[in-house]
């Protein structure tokens, strides 16, 4: 058996251990959200070495069993497009993860700051690069302007986070028309802080969306999604 042979069997099914792995064990809650992650990640590299050794093996007809190394070259496709369909949404994204309506005075944090995970954390806002970065992203992301009072606001707001998958309300100070929430996203449970600020203008209410991670650099658009997904239940 040639060696790129070999090397494409072996390398294919590291990728597809790999792809599967790393999100299994963080749904399962055995790892961190990184270190899921991590694994994952590491189909990419395998995959595309699996590709690339079965191409070798069959343009140059060194392949023993031609039937199998085309069965490899398959495998590396298919994590691939796994890969792809995974992160296909997020690429291109920023590397930024605190996303907010209002990059000029964000909603600040009060009760994520004293949650234990949070512990030691900078939970300010990263400033004017990140909100930069933020608007050539996602120029459309802005407040919500409605005509409820603010207390009608509120209420809407906290009726549709108990809706969001995933999402726990841990603060609710409807006179301060500020709610804070926990959020995870749906494979690698990556954990997301939320807080909603309210305030009135006019005859109605201003509502204000901020959504910041706790791992990584870069969120691959996640929080941007959420704000979105939460404004547009609202209207």
């Amino acid at each position: 058996m040639a060696f790129s042979e070999k090397l494409s069997r072996l390398s294919a099914r590291a990728a597809l251990a790999a792809a599967v792995i790393g999100p299994a064990l963080c749904v399962a809650g055995l790892v961190a959200p990184m270190t899921g992650f991590g694994i994952f990640a590491l189909s990419l590299p395998l995959a595309l070495a699996a590709g690339l050794a079965a191409a070798v093996a069959l343009v140059s007809g060194r392949a023993a069993d031609r039937r199998a190394t085309r069965r490899s070259l398959l495998l590396a496709l298919v994590v691939l497009a796994l890969m792809v369909g995974a992160g296909g949404a997020g690429l291109g994204k920023p590397p930024i993860n605190d996303i907010s309506t209002d990059t000029e005075d964000p909603p600040a944090f009060a009760k994520a700051s004293e949650l234990k995970a949070n512990r030691g954390r900078d939970m300010s806002y990263p400033g004017a690069d990140c909100a930069r970065q933020q608007h050539e992203a996602y120029p459309g992301l802005a407040p919500l302007v409605s005509s409820w009072p603010p207390g009608e606001a509120v209420a809407k707001v906290e009726a549709v986070l108990l809706t969001l998958p995933r999402t726990e309300i841990t603060d609710l100070d409807p006179a301060a028309g500020r709610i804070e929430a926990v959020s995870s996203t749906r494979i690698f449970r990556f954990v997301d802080d939320v807080v909603v600020r309210v305030r009135a203008e006019g005859d109605g209410s201003r509502i204000d969306v901020r959504s910041k991670s706790r791992d990584g650099r870069g969120d691959l658009g996640a929080n941007a999604t959420r704000i979105q997904t939460l404004l547009e239940q609202l209207r």
